[in-house]
């Protein structure tokens, strides 16, 4: 590749989770702007009359003709429900969100694009091969716009949090350790995820996915929420209010703190998730150098890590939402 080109290249990063969307995209001789998105989609009849009939302040899109809101909070849609299955990435949702990333982007012409999948999926080779065919070329994103994808790359999703860490966040000593042996966590919506980086090189054998992640988490919140005061609030709703940085939720008129119901909540679901980890690394006897926790679920799992691996340093991502994107923008240079 000549300078030129390297100079002009345009490179973006899209993480499509369960919850939010994580964009990073810029020049790759530059510094990339961030944008995230929630992860509602649907057709613009599902939006409320009133809101419908405002100036749109997320991206719309089309989906086989149809106009349709992605990159909205999934409570303004009516009748909307989250895709929490394995096929999600074959799904109208999921399309209609990876066109509202790649309209925000500002791109006509993206050379190189990295997303992810998690790990069990990540190492299907003909899940891979359809996911990529499915994001490469040209889009019509609305009637009058087209998006050029020129190349799509898809690696494990903890894979990114590695390759940021060590990019962006590693002291000397650090990165000493994480050149060694590093079990990544990362606890998503849909899923938990876990890899062990050995030498910069993923061992395939000792990598894996557990469906027990964050949703399983707030939905067991939503549920000691009921006991406690007599009405549900719903998981989506405590999902928003985690994504907007609150605290608290009002329940029949009462304000109430989320923080002990989702701690509660974690002690159960996160030490299952972390029993399928253990028992998928049960053959993998050599001890970790570091554990390095990152996704939306980081802190709320960080406690069930520690109980579990006493002994072992822990290392935290900075802004673990964005991190595996920020890893997939590396992935690109």
């Amino acid at each position: 590749m000549t300078k030129a080109t390297t100079t002009s290249q345009i490179n973006a990063a899209i993480d499509i989770g369960y919850s939010s969307v994580k964009i990073v995209s810029g020049a790759a001789s530059g510094k990339p702007k961030s944008i995230i998105l929630p992860s509602g989609a649907g057709p613009l009849t599902l939006l409320p009359r009133s809101f419908g009939g405002t100036n749109s302040d997320y991206p719309t899109v089309q989906i086989g003709g149809e106009s349709w809101a992605a990159g909205i909070d999934p409570t303004k849609l009516d009748g909307w429900s989250r895709e929490l299955h394995a096929d999600y990435p074959s799904t109208d949702q999921y399309m209609a969100l990876y066109l509202a990333a790649l309209l925000v982007t500002g791109a006509d012409t993206i050379d190189r694009l990295v997303t992810g999948l998690p790990v069990s999926q990540a190492q299907d080779n003909g899940r891979v091969d359809t996911l990529r065919a499915a994001l490469t070329g040209t889009h019509q994103i609305t009637p009058q716009r087209k998006i050029t994808v020129k190349q799509v790359d898809v690696i494990p999703q903890p894979v990114g949090a590695w390759l940021d860490y060590v990019t962006n966040q590693a002291s000397d000593a650090e990165l000493a350790v994480l050149s060694s042996r590093v079990l990544v966590i990362d606890p998503g919506f849909f899923s938990t995820d876990w890899t062990v980086i050995e030498g910069g090189d993923m061992r395939g054998a000792y990598s894996g996915t557990s469906t027990i992640a964050m949703s399983a988490t707030l939905e067991e919140a939503n549920r000691l929420i009921a006991i406690d005061h007599g009405g549900s609030v719903g998981r989506d709703r405590l999902d928003r209010t985690l994504r907007d940085g609150g605290s608290s939720i009002s329940v029949y008129g009462q304000v109430i703190e989320i923080a002990d119901y989702i701690a509660k909540a974690a002690t159960t679901t996160a030490r299952q998730a972390l029993a399928e980890m253990r028992q998928n690394l049960r053959l993998d006897t050599a001890p970790y150098d570091a554990i390095l926790l990152t996704g939306g679920g980081a802190k709320v799992y960080a406690d069930a890590v520690k109980h579990i691996y006493p002994h072992a340093k822990i290392l935290t991502a900075k802004d673990t939402v964005c991190a595996n994107a920020r890893g997939f923008w590396s992935y690109a240079q």
